[in-house]
């Protein structure tokens, strides 16, 4: 019996023991899980915080970029302004990084030091945040490229000869021609550097995807395959996808579409956009677009137009047109003034307008907590009050030419002198270009 109660013993000390193990594990199993949970939650905190650093940095560039629309109205509508604030100094509103905490340069001074550490302890930020702000409007909206019913509908309610012929001469300045011309451009640019890739691109039918890309985002009964003579139609129909039919809203768009590989792309890039600017920056353009513009330009000459735009001594800045005229002009004698004053006249009939402003932005946010990080990326648009011309009533042309036929010629000449000033007048304020409010058009999460 003795024996017997021993080895019950023992199986109760056993069994006490194998207890305490089993809820050992089950503790630090509990306890590891535990701890990840809070880290996790952790994380999602940080994670909630670096968004609404990421966001409040978005909020201060379209701040920034409000202040900015302000001054320039303000400098449109004051001529005399303009003599003491020349429009390059008013891009200093928004081009400049913006970090926080706000950086201590080792120089400063013991109050300046003093005044940042007291505006940081007092902000409600937790974090930092990131903010960069950079002008894209050098960028052409590959939007004008596509066919639509309404434009189809207003031309054809304006058929004349005149109209056609006029027509016909611009169809060398619309965006497909640009497009293509670009393109061209930067191939020939690949001969010396690199002779493969350039012969891989040069065997390419350039007119081909870009049909393809007007066909995309054309109307769907708009497009016209016996205009175009293209079988862009069939292309989607082989990979099995469905056109868009309707505005590119985000370039990444041209990654989905037949025979658009990447080598293609790249070509395009840095000169095209899904996004319209009121006017492309002449401040911004690149030497593909360059080229675009002065046909004849060499690349000794491309090399001369950067070195003294960009001239770090002395920058030159177009603040007009007729800025970049003068160098095209005067000082390089690349072309005539009529050619400038045609060519320019053109684009803007095709819908692509040049100018010194910057419309279109890429903002780029990141904010930071803890060990988390979140990145926006918007495009943000600063549209333009339309101009809108009044239409004349019915009769009115008669009335005006039955008082014509009874005015002396010093009346009329009296009335011409009065109408052309008028017009200059009218030119003037049709020269003038009032920003809206900037909005955001494409948001990227990264």
């Amino acid at each position: 019996m003795k024996n017997r109660a021993r080895n019950q013993d023992g199986m109760a000390l056993l069994m006490v023991i194998t207890a305490i193990t089993l809820l050992t594990a089950i503790m630090a199993d509990f306890s590891v899980e535990t701890k990840i949970n809070k880290l996790r939650g952790q994380n999602i905190q940080d994670k909630a915080q670096a968004k609404l650093n990421a966001e409040a940095g978005l909020n201060l560039a379209l701040t920034r970029l409000k202040l900015y629309k302000e001054a320039y109205n303000y400098l449109q509508k004051n001529e005399s302004a303009k003599d003491f604030v020349k429009l390059e100094t008013l891009n200093m509103i928004w081009n400049l990084p913006f970090i926080y905490p706000i950086p201590i340069p080792p120089s400063a001074g013991a109050g300046i030091k003093d005044d940042l550490k007291k505006f940081e302890k007092d902000s409600v930020i937790d974090g930092q945040i990131q903010i960069d702000i950079k002008n894209i409007s050098n960028l052409m909206n590959l939007n004008l490229i596509r066919a639509s019913l309404i434009k189809n509908e207003e031309e054809g309610e304006g058929e004349s000869e005149e109209a056609d012929s006029d027509g016909e001469a611009d169809a060398n300045f619309k965006m497909d021609t640009q497009l293509e011309q670009v393109m061209t451009n930067a191939i020939n640019g690949l001969e010396q550097s690199n002779p493969i890739l350039f012969n891989d691109l040069s065997a390419i039918d350039l007119k081909e995807p870009v049909e393809i890309l007007r066909f995309y985002m054309s109307d769907i009964n708009a497009y016209d395959p016996n205009q175009y003579t293209s079988n862009a139609e069939t292309k989607f129909s082989q990979i099995n996808t469905i056109p868009k039919y309707a505005p590119m809203s985000s370039f990444s768009e041209i990654y989905t579409l037949p025979d658009w590989n990447d080598d293609l792309v790249r070509l395009i890039e840095k000169d095209f956009s899904a996004h319209y600017a009121v006017m492309i920056d002449l401040n911004e353009i690149t030497s593909n677009t360059l080229k675009v513009l002065i046909p004849n330009i060499n690349e000794d000459e491309v090399k001369d137009f950067f070195e003294y735009r960009d001239d770090p001594k002395d920058p030159k800045y177009f603040n007009s047109v007729d800025d970049f005229k003068n160098y095209v002009v005067g000082v390089a004698s690349l072309m005539s003034e009529e050619d400038f004053t045609s060519r320019f006249d053109s684009y803007e009939k095709a819908g692509i307008k040049f100018g010194p402003a910057a419309t279109l932005f890429k903002v780029t946010t990141t904010g930071v907590f803890q060990r988390s990080e979140f990145t926006l990326t918007a495009y943000i648009l600063m549209p333009a009050v339309p101009q809108v011309s009044k239409p004349k009533q019915d009769g009115e042309e008669n009335e005006n030419e039955n008082e014509n036929e009874n005015e002396n010629e010093n009346e009329n000449e009296n009335e011409n002198e009065n109408e052309n000033e008028n017009e200059n007048e009218n030119e003037e304020q049709d020269q003038i270009t009032t920003l809206l409010e900037p909005r955001v058009i494409e948001i990227i999460v990264n």
